[in-house]
């Protein structure tokens, strides 16, 4: 798996999905410093598949990456 298509997952609001590949991603790292941020961006993932029930899940899985984003990206 890559970056590019935990990217893609997490666009397509499917956080949990994309927090796995994250996974992946990490375990292929070599940088301590690249390894946090990949951490940071799967544990973001996780938190956003929390709370949303299946009906809002799209729409405010989208909206809440579009605000984290525009704060500071990976």
């Amino acid at each position: 798996m890559t970056a590019d298509k935990a990217e893609a997952l997490e666009l397509s609001g499917l956080w949990r999905r994309a927090a796995r590949c994250w996974l992946d991603v990490m375990d292929r790292s070599t940088d301590d410093a690249e390894r946090e941020r990949i951490a940071q961006r799967r544990e973001r993932c996780i938190a956003m598949a929390d709370g949303v029930t299946p009906d809002q899940r799209r729409y405010l899985n989208k909206q809440r990456y579009r605000e984290q984003n525009s704060a500071g990206g990976y």
